[in-house]
């Protein structure tokens, strides 16, 4: 995926394939492709997406600069930039399977992939440290 990733060696994951989704890690359990593909549900705790859309790479620079969330330096040594989204969803979510959840994206350009981490929990956070533990191992490597 040109990225490297450091979690705990007992956690679940599964790798995706022609799905939005390419990678998912959890504490308990992931979500299977087949499920995925028919029903809108995080994939885990922690979900990876990477897009080649087919646009130009200066396409998807434009609609990064263009997001308004705050930029952040993430990843080992805090060399990776990124845009950060956080949200505290309450009962009234368009979707009843994110109610009551800790949604936190992080979105990034690099060459022609747009990637995107996500964070999804219950609102008491009992992974959140872990996750900025992993977060702080994240690192391209191409």
């Amino acid at each position: 995926y040109g990225f490297e990733i450091k979690y705990p060696d007992n956690w679940a994951t599964e790798k995706y394939d022609n799905i939005a989704f390419v990678f998912a890690i959890d504490p308990v359990k992931v979500v299977s492709s087949d499920v995925l593909k028919t029903v809108d549900v995080s994939p885990g705790l922690i979900s990876f997406y990477v897009g080649t859309p087919g646009e130009a790479p200066n396409v998807l620079v434009d609609r990064y600069n263009n997001l308004s969330w705050p930029e952040v330096a993430i990843g080992e040594n805090n060399s990776v930039k990124a845009k950060r989204n956080e949200q505290i969803m309450g009962n009234d979510a368009p979707n009843p399977t994110y109610n009551n959840r800790h949604l936190i994206t992080y979105e990034m350009v690099k060459d022609k992939n747009d990637i995107a981490i996500y964070y999804n929990s219950d609102l008491q956070d009992k992974y959140l440290n872990v996750f900025n533990q992993i977060l702080s191992t994240f690192k391209f490597t191409k």
